[in-house]
């Protein structure tokens, strides 16, 4: 039997080492950058490479079994021609991702949300009106960019937007003796939004090309940014989300992350210590998903962003597979499943505000 002493010792040890959870401060401003995973509806956008995604009773002519025949990977071709992406398994896609962003404060959501992989406005605002009513957001926004898919990035915000959003285009030119053509990628979404004190906050919502490109792609994604925020003036107050597709590897041996530390902090080397990664593939966590503050968010006085309340957002019951990682939506049929990256979410406060630990 341990002496009393030793059970007391092993109780304030216990203690000690309980962490209490992040609060925020009751002015504080959320904000999320969350990959949705191919967010489409079930209709044809002339242009875009969307066959996959309509109903299976849509895909019964011959232009379509066509249209996926002429696709060399058996998966996607397989997709293309079974796949029935049906009304109720797109409701049951957006209940998820919903589900998903109202875990954020208490139930109504961060206040800023920066998508990657939505089709369209007409579904993002499907999202918005059906199944985000608590959240109380405003109009989407969402500017149709070059991607083959039709994928985009978009913004929900309960905050007034401050003039119009624009989409930079990123302008890769490819080694002609490594790439025979520059794919189009998706643009660099700019917004403005007014905060409650008055500052207008900047947001870029980045889609980064996808590790099937080669790194000079991401490169040109970093420059591209980097131009759009050198436009702004200097006092700017930035955030900047989204999905970076830089593995943990990739970092290790290029830096792309590193290479923005002079001009920004960068959510996963500022906090979320505890933290695996966003995204999970084939046993190895990467940071895919992160978020990016302006140096004057530290410095400046006005606004800081808050280190402590850098986190993953993966309580939803529909989020975690088997084995911990982002459970993908596929066909739905399972009672888990929305998305194959999870959210990060921090708060920025004014700085009259205190934070809460």
């Amino acid at each position: 039997m341990k002496k009393p002493w030793i059970l007391i010792g092993i109780f304030f040890l216990s203690v000690s080492c309980t962490t209490t959870p992040y609060q925020p401060a009751p002015d504080s401003v959320s904000i999320m950058a969350y990959n949705v995973e191919n967010l489409f509806d079930n209709q044809d956008d002339p242009g875009k490479d969307d066959e996959t995604y309509m109903s299976k009773k849509s895909k019964q002519s011959p232009r379509h079994r066509m249209t996926c025949s002429g696709m060399s990977n058996p998966y996607y071709r397989q997709q293309c021609q079974e796949l029935d992406w049906s009304d109720s398994k797109i409701q049951r896609k957006l209940k998820r991702i919903a589900h998903v962003i109202l875990q954020v404060k208490k139930g109504l959501g961060p206040d800023i949300v920066i998508l990657e992989e939505v089709e369209n406005e007409k579904i993002l605002e499907k999202l918005r009106k059906s199944y985000l009513q608590k959240a109380v957001y405003q109009k989407g926004i969402l500017l149709e960019g070059p991607d083959k898919r039709g994928i985009d990035v978009a913004m929900l915000s309960r905050y007034p937007l401050v003039g119009k959003p624009i989409l930079h285009p990123v302008q890769w030119i490819p080694d002609p003796k490594k790439n025979k053509s520059a794919r189009p990628t998706r643009g660099i979404l700019q917004a403005q939004f007014r905060l409650p004190t008055g500052d207008v906050l900047t947001v870029f919502g980045v889609h980064f090309p996808s590790q099937g490109n080669p790194v000079g792609y991401r490169w040109a994604a970093i420059e591209t940014l980097r131009k759009a925020k050198q436009a702004l003036p200097e006092d700017s107050l930035v955030v900047v989300g989204g999905d970076f597709n830089i593995t943990a590897e990739e970092e290790g041996e290029k830096g792309l992350f590193k290479s923005l530390a002079n001009e920004f902090y960068i959510s996963h080397f500022e906090g979320c210590s505890q933290c695996e990664g966003t995204h999970n593939y084939r046993g190895s966590w990467s940071f895919l998903d992160a978020l990016l503050f302006s140096k004057n968010l530290k410095t400046q006085g006005r606004w800081k962003y808050v280190p402590e309340s850098i986190r993953v957002a993966n309580k939803s019951i529909y989020q975690l597979n088997n084995w911990g990682a982002p459970a993908r939506f596929q066909e739905g049929i399972s009672q888990v499943g929305v998305s194959d990256h999870f959210p990060i979410v921090a708060e920025i406060v004014p700085v009259k505000a205190k934070v809460a630990q």
